[in-house]
């Protein structure tokens, strides 16, 4: 063990200097260090760049601690230790150092260290210390995973030599000793890490650090190599057999790769940030040459290197782990060997080939593999030299593979038996042939898309869905969703639900409608694996359709029975309906797990109920306006008689309101209405009313008052300022010159509308508001999440007319952020239009809002007319007023770091 040499920049500290002046000239020093680094950019590999600071960091340390202590410095050991200790030391890593001892140090010496602590601390450096002596260390790794992992990367800086050396002789003995121990607890360790980030590292902003197959899973192997053979480098293990060097340049080339992006975020972020946030993606990529192209984004291609590289380092981690854990296991003529067919046999835990030349001799073995690792849950998983043949064997997957019949028929075993199904599937992408086998997966294989609205990678998206679609199924997850699951019981064909899981976004990143993309590709697929034509039907549709659901609960009055029988006419059979909704629902819960609540849940269900009631009924013979009125009515009457109101008394109520107002009313919402208007009088002006709804985890505003008051706006602007979402909102005249105004809104705290304080909050703001005489503007002054300028959308209005009534839709596209509903509502309210509904969807960042107006006088808008153009710009201009451009915070850096 040498000592550390110091690199060509050397830290100097005068002993000449004041406490203050030392500091200031030691940090700026440090900071001229730092520049340098950065000035270097791209042209020095990352591996370099985190030796040479490792180096500089020895150097300023030494003299550091010689100033400080004096003649005493050599009494002691100053080691490095984890990630420094390894020479990995990023811009803003922590500096795990060690100070050993013979013996506890004495007072005096006990300030001199303090100071040399304080010091470090001063400088702008972030030590990571411990004083031990050899046996409280040897004592310490006995019984703490995590300081043995430390010891591990020990690595001499300066001082008394003999302390480290003495040290590493004995936890040699300890490590080899335990090795079987230490190898289960970093493996516990890991599987929490994972577990601790949803089991995938294909989120959007992952931890490139923490999350699977970010640089702790490779430092693992590392750890565990060294805890069994004592190696510094996973090279060493080449020569002994147990890795081979294809694995190790992958395992090399894997590592530089996150340390060239870890260190490139430090420098952005200037903190120790290990998240790959999305400000910090399009930076990076600009940095390291990506560009855009008339498919992808530059960051999107970054993005895709990235997560095709943890994949590889998830599949590295797995099979060498599973190599170094043979030293562990029986020896193979103790093992129970049981063989499955001629081709595989389960040796211990794991499945195997019976002998090197199965794939060659029979190529569909590369997927009946996975056919019996999903008949025998119970194995581990597929033996390290059997994965090491698929993958020298995937160049045998070519157009002739998947026209084999034999091929073709195990592929549908694979969906057909179900259990097991996303393993497998997790598997077979990791292992590189699903890729192979569905080319068109290949494309979207770590294919990001740069949005808040999807959380995944559109390869781990669609591995989700199935997964949901397949914890629908089972009876163990009933309770999740079990409207769904009932549901589920009635599919006949559940892995043609499943396939369409697999294709539904499949077209992605190939530019054009990725359904209809998508739709072409799913029925190539059906003809070359024999679906009937009812199947290749069903499923083609579905991944066509796939969205046409949830759009349709979202954009559009499913409270209008136009737009439920144009639903059931496009959906056609119950069959499509029940597959339809529940591939909605999968798909919905696996994008954004922000997306799906009980109140999305609850339009769905109005939606996908309406629907079966319009297939009772039959399409022929559609609901009529009239007849819903009628029946609203009846049913609202005798709520209203049963609580003891007479049908004179309410009838007087339902004389001011029109017939839209029953359509668009359910009975529940007009008892609740009627009640409080029958006790409301016209001094009382405005009514305010709340109450929440539970099972949509959502709270239901109403406010009735004069047409004078400007009803939308105000409240908007009161909800707006009191952070609450608004997810639907109507508004309509009644026959005595007021208007009715429902709103139906959310926060992120859901159960927060329960709580009696909140809901008085909520109605004494808005009636303040509604009071206010001046009505002057309500200034949100909610700031817009960060991660919102980096999504930038440019404010689209979109004017037309209302296909189902005699409504001028105006659609808004943008940005979301605090008062937008606020700008758009002042906007139409100084063109004098009114606001009968409105449908309010965020996806992601993306605000996509419907508002159904007409003019003052209940005309639509004459459309090409200056009157719409008007209305258009005005509302753009209200919209976008006091946006500020994205800071580009690269500006600063691109220079130095290109």
């Amino acid at each position: 063990m040498k000592p550390s040499t110091k690199p060509d920049m050397a830290i100097s500290i005068s002993h000449s200097l004041s406490a203050a002046d030392l500091i200031k000239s030691v940090r700026d020093q440090l900071n001229q260090f730092n520049q340098n680094l950065i000035d270097k950019g791209n042209s020095v590999p990352a591996t370099q760049l985190i030796k040479q600071r490792s180096e500089f960091i020895d150097g300023l340390l030494t003299d550091s601690w010689q100033h400080f202590l004096g003649k005493q410095a050599e009494q002691f050991a100053l080691v490095a230790i984890g990630g420094y200790g390894r020479q990995e030391l990023f811009p803003y890593s922590d500096i795990d150092i060690l100070i050993l001892t013979e013996q506890s140090p004495d007072t005096d010496l006990q300030q001199d260290i303090s100071s040399f602590l304080q010091f470090l601390w001063d400088i702008g450096l972030k030590p990571a210390q411990s004083i031990q002596t050899v046996a409280q260390c040897i004592s310490l790794a006995q019984n703490d995973v995590s300081f043995m992992t430390s010891i591990l990367d020990i690595r001499f800086i300066y001082g008394n030599q003999q302390l480290p050396s003495k040290l590493i002789t004995q936890f040699s003995h300890i490590i080899t000793c335990s090795a079987e121990t230490f190898y289960t607890l970093k493996i516990e360790e890991q599987q929490q890490r994972h577990e601790k980030f949803g089991e995938s590292g294909y989120r959007l902003e992952p931890n490139i650090k923490e999350g699977p197959g970010g640089l702790r899973d490779l430092q693992t192997i590392r750890w565990v190599a060294q805890s069994q053979y004592q190696v510094n480098t996973l090279a060493k293990l080449i020569t002994i057999g147990l890795i081979t060097e294809q694995e190790y340049l992958e395992y090399r080339d894997a590592r530089r790769f996150l340390w060239k992006i870890r260190n490139t975020l430090h420098l952005l972020a200037n903190k120790a940030e290990e998240r790959l946030l999305f400000e910090y993606q399009t930076q990076i990529a600009e940095i390291f040459g990506y560009q855009d192209d008339e498919n992808s984004r530059a960051v999107e291609k970054f993005m895709q290197d990235y997560f095709c590289t943890i994949m590889e380092a998830e599949r590295l981690n797995e099979m060498l782990l599973q190599v170094l854990a043979t030293t562990f296991e029986p020896l193979r003529s103790q093992q129970k060997i049981t063989k499955l067919n001629n081709n595989f046999q389960i040796v211990g835990q794991y499945i195997e080939t019976t002998h090197a030349n199965v794939f060659k001799e029979y190529p569909p073995a590369l997927l009946e593999v996975f056919a019996f690792m999903q008949q025998n849950q119970w194995v581990k998983g597929i033996h390290v030299s059997t994965l090491r043949e698929i993958r020298q064997h995937l160049y045998l997957i070519n157009d002739d593979f998947r026209s084999d019949p034999d091929a073709i028929r195990t592929f549908m075993v694979l969906w057909r038996q179900g259990n097991g199904l996303t393993h497998e599937l997790r598997r077979m992408k990791r292992y590189g042939v699903l890729a192979a086998y569905l080319p068109e997966f290949a494309y979207i294989l770590g294919r990001m898309q740069f949005d808040l609205f999807h959380t995944l990678t559109v390869d781990e998206h669609i591995l989700f869905v199935v997964r949901n679609l397949r914890r629908i199924s089972l009876k163990a997850f009933q309770h999740e969703l079990p409207f769904c699951h009932d549901l589920f019981q009635k599919i006949h064909k559940p892995h043609i639900l499943y396939l369409a899981g697999l294709f539904h976004d499949i077209g992605k990143g190939h530019g054009g409608n990725h359904s209809e993309i998508g739709a072409t590709i799913t029925e190539e697929f059906c003809k070359r694996h024999g679906l009937n034509e009812h199947d290749t039907d069903l499923l083609t549709w579905l991944v066509t359709n796939h969205l046409h659901m949830s759009m349709t609960a979202q954009r559009l009055d499913i409270s209008d029975p136009e737009v439920i029988n144009e639903f059931a006419v496009h959906c056609r059979t119950l069959e499509r309906l029940n597959h339809l909704y529940l591939l909605t629902v999968a798909d919905i819960r696996a994008t954004n797990p922000q997306l799906w609540n009980a109140w999305k849940d609850s339009l769905l269900k109005q939606l996908y109920n309406a629907c079966r009631r319009a297939f009772r009924r039959g399409l022929n013979n559609p609901v009529t306006h009239q007849e819903i009125i009628s029946s609203m009515r009846l049913e609202a009457g005798q709520k209203l008689v049963a609580m003891g109101i007479p049908k004179s008394r309410y009838q007087t109520v339902w004389k001011q309101l029109n017939d839209d107002y029953f359509i668009r009313h359910s009975a529940r919402e007009c008892t609740w209405h009627t009640i409080a208007l029958l006790s409301h009088s016209p001094e009382d002006d405005p009514l305010v009313l709340l109450r929440p709804l539970p099972f949509k985890q959502a709270a239901e505003i109403f406010a009735y008052a004069d047409e004078n008051y400007p009803l939308f706006t105000s409240i908007i602007q009161t909800l707006d300022q009191l952070g609450l979402n608004v997810v639907d909102a109507r508004m309509m005249p009644t026959n005595n010159q007021a208007i009715i105004c429902n709103f139906l809104v959310v926060e992120n705290s859901s159960h927060a509308l329960e709580d009696l304080f909140r809901q008085h909050q909520i109605v004494n703001e808005i009636k303040k508001r509604l009071l206010n005489q001046n009505n002057s503007t309500l200034q949100v002054s909610r700031r817009s999440p960060d991660k919102l300028q980096n999504f930038p959308i440019p404010t689209q209005v979109l004017i037309y007319d209302d296909a189902h009534q005699p409504y001028t839709v105006i659609e808004l596209i943008s940005t979301d952020r605090p008062g937008l509903l606020s700008k758009v509502g002042t906007a139409l309210e100084e063109m004098k239009l009114k606001i009968h509904y409105a449908k309010i969807a965020t996806i992601g960042a993306r605000a996509e809002d419907l508002f159904y107006v007409t003019d003052s006088n209940d005309q639509t808008i004459p459309l090409a007319s200056d009157k719409e153009s008007e209305i258009r710009q005005r509302i753009i201009d209200l919209v976008d007023k006091h946006i500020k451009p994205k800071s580009s915070m690269h500006a600063t850096h691109t220079s130095t770091l290109n």
